[in-house]
């Protein structure tokens, strides 16, 4: 794969890209040089499963950066249940609360991004949350629903966030990532030399239809406009898909059974 980025982008990367790094963050907000993407992640753990986790590339370089961890701890035997976050290098560090013993920090949608009492931690192994464990101190909540997790890229200050939720009190554990700020456009990101891959026909659109010629089964389909925002999802097998009404350049992203992704430009007049 080749990545495709223009001298106008470059330009402005350049430009804005300092800005950005010193610039506050808030939960929720899509800045410039980065992308809001529906992740689509569901873990889960009941009975005798223990564990179950997925890797996340924050800054599409084709490098995983984090892991996230569920663990069954089996209550009956004084175990404890427990959602963690694995940095997998260091480049990367997550917002902890300093005032609660370093436990993460997690934020609302509006809310800046780890200021006052919350620092990025030095610590890789962070608890997100746990349940249980009579011999085991806990002290981080056991339930939450679309709170936002704070990260920045070291080397750049870029500021990105995990919107997550979990419960480790039920039957069936479950730690679920919705939507997850990465650190690039997805004009940046890296796409196929192959067109067999799947192409988009017309292109330019003129009505906003778009037919899909694909090389596997489509699991899910994303648009994106031009900001890195995702403005349209179709899920399931499709030929064909349909812009929004506003005119512009849009970024088809389609996700495949085997969990590969590739990614086209296509124009709506």
């Amino acid at each position: 794969m080749k990545t495709k980025i223009t001298s106008v982008l470059v330009f402005l990367f350049l430009v804005l890209g300092t800005g950005y790094s010193s610039a506050q963050v808030t939960a929720g907000s899509v800045r410039f040089g980065t992308s809001a993407i529906n992740s689509n992640i569901h873990l889960l753990a009941a009975g005798n499963e223990r564990d179950t986790a997925t890797v996340l590339d924050l800054d599409c370089d084709g490098i995983n950066d984090v892991r996230l961890y569920l663990y069954n701890g089996n209550l009956e035997v004084d175990g404890r249940n427990e959602a963690r976050l694995i940095l997998l290098n260091d480049s990367f560090s997550v917002c902890t609360d300093t005032g609660q013993a370093g436990l993460i920090a997690l934020y609302n949608a509006g809310d800046t991004l780890c200021t006052g009492a919350h620092q990025w931690s030095a610590d890789t192994n962070i608890t997100l949350g746990c349940y249980g464990g009579f011999t085991m101190i806990c002290y981080q909540q056991y339930s939450t629903v679309d709170k936002y997790i704070a990260y920045i890229k070291k080397s750049t200050q870029q500021i990105g966030w995990i919107k997550a939720s979990f419960n480790l009190m039920a039957d069936t554990l479950a730690l679920s990532v919705k939507e997850l700020l990465v650190l690039c456009k997805p004009e940046a990101v890296s796409e196929p030399d192959d067109a067999a891959h799947f192409n988009l026909s017309p292109n330019p659109s003129p009505d906003g239809k778009v037919k899909i010629t694909r090389g596997e089964r489509i699991s899910w389909i994303e648009v994106f406009n031009c900001y890195g925002q995702v403005v349209k999802t179709f899920h399931g097998y499709s030929n064909e898909i349909v812009l929004p009404d506003q005119g512009g350049i849009y970024i088809v992203r389609l996700f495949y059974d085997s969990g590969i992704y590739f990614n086209r430009k296509v124009i709506r007049q």
